[in-house]
Protein backbone atom coordinates (compact mmCIF):
# COMPACT_ATOMS: atom_id res chain seq x y z
CA UNK A 1 0.00 0.00 0.00
CA UNK A 2 3.17 2.40 0.57
CA UNK A 3 3.98 1.86 -2.84
CA UNK A 4 -0.20 3.55 -4.34
CA UNK A 5 0.05 6.09 -1.68
CA UNK A 6 3.99 7.31 -2.84
CA UNK A 7 2.58 7.98 -6.39
CA UNK A 8 -0.30 10.12 -5.08
CA UNK A 9 -0.79 13.34 -5.31
CA UNK A 10 -1.94 15.60 -2.76
CA UNK A 11 -5.48 15.74 -2.51
CA UNK A 12 -6.25 12.44 -4.46
CA UNK A 13 -8.75 10.03 -2.84
CA UNK A 14 -7.60 6.69 -1.88
CA UNK A 15 -10.25 4.16 0.32
CA UNK A 16 -8.27 1.79 2.04
CA UNK A 17 -10.87 -1.23 3.11
CA UNK A 18 -9.50 -3.50 5.24
CA UNK A 19 -8.04 -6.24 5.13
CA UNK A 20 -5.93 -4.00 2.68
CA UNK A 21 -5.28 -6.28 -0.10
CA UNK A 22 -7.50 -3.39 -2.18
CA UNK A 23 -7.44 -0.21 -3.20
CA UNK A 24 -9.91 2.15 -4.82
CA UNK A 25 -8.52 5.36 -6.32
CA UNK A 26 -10.55 8.37 -7.31
CA UNK A 27 -8.98 8.81 -10.74
CA UNK A 28 -11.95 8.54 -13.41
CA UNK A 29 -12.32 12.04 -13.49
CA UNK A 30 -8.88 12.92 -14.63
CA UNK A 31 -9.80 10.69 -17.80
CA UNK A 32 -13.35 12.16 -18.74
CA UNK A 33 -14.94 9.25 -19.58
CA UNK A 34 -16.22 5.97 -17.03
CA UNK A 35 -14.39 3.89 -15.05
CA UNK A 36 -15.07 0.73 -17.55
CA UNK A 37 -13.05 3.26 -20.71
CA UNK A 38 -9.93 3.92 -18.24
CA UNK A 39 -10.16 0.72 -16.97
CA UNK A 40 -9.74 -0.49 -20.87
CA UNK A 41 -7.57 2.24 -21.24
CA UNK A 42 -4.88 1.49 -18.81
CA UNK A 43 -4.91 -1.95 -20.30
CA UNK A 44 -4.75 -0.94 -23.67
CA UNK A 45 -1.91 1.92 -22.97
CA UNK A 46 0.09 0.61 -19.92
CA UNK A 47 -0.81 -3.08 -19.50
CA UNK A 48 -1.86 -3.23 -16.28
CA UNK A 49 -5.43 -4.32 -15.03
CA UNK A 50 -7.97 -2.34 -13.21
CA UNK A 51 -11.07 -2.96 -11.86
CA UNK A 52 -13.88 -0.18 -13.28
CA UNK A 53 -15.21 0.82 -9.81
CA UNK A 54 -18.18 1.59 -11.58
CA UNK A 55 -18.42 -2.69 -10.70
CA UNK A 56 -18.83 -1.87 -7.07
CA UNK A 57 -21.16 1.60 -7.18
CA UNK A 58 -18.13 3.54 -7.32
CA UNK A 59 -18.16 5.00 -10.68
CA UNK A 60 -15.49 7.56 -9.90
CA UNK A 61 -12.80 4.76 -8.82
CA UNK A 62 -10.62 2.13 -10.06
CA UNK A 63 -10.07 -0.88 -7.88
CA UNK A 64 -6.23 -2.11 -7.55
CA UNK A 65 -5.23 -4.90 -6.06
CA UNK A 66 -2.24 -4.82 -3.54
CA UNK A 67 -1.57 -8.28 -2.97
CA UNK A 68 1.38 -9.04 -5.05
CA UNK A 69 5.09 -8.08 -4.53
CA UNK A 70 6.36 -4.73 -4.10
CA UNK A 71 8.53 -4.93 -7.54
CA UNK A 72 5.36 -5.25 -9.09
CA UNK A 73 3.35 -3.16 -7.34
CA UNK A 74 5.81 -0.45 -8.34
CA UNK A 75 6.26 -1.21 -11.61
CA UNK A 76 2.12 -1.14 -12.49
CA UNK A 77 2.13 2.11 -10.20
CA UNK A 78 5.29 3.46 -13.34
CA UNK A 79 3.12 2.43 -15.80
CA UNK A 80 -0.63 3.69 -14.79
CA UNK A 81 1.75 6.97 -13.79
CA UNK A 82 2.85 7.27 -17.47
CA UNK A 83 -0.38 6.17 -19.17
CA UNK A 84 -2.63 8.94 -17.16
CA UNK A 85 -0.02 11.76 -17.91
CA UNK A 86 -1.24 11.25 -21.72
CA UNK A 87 -4.64 12.07 -20.48
CA UNK A 88 -3.87 15.96 -19.64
Amino acid sequence: MDAVLALCEEGDEVIVPTPCRVSYLEMVKLSGADSFALADFLLEEAGIIVVPGGAFEAPDNLRISCSNSMESLITGMNRMEEALKKLK
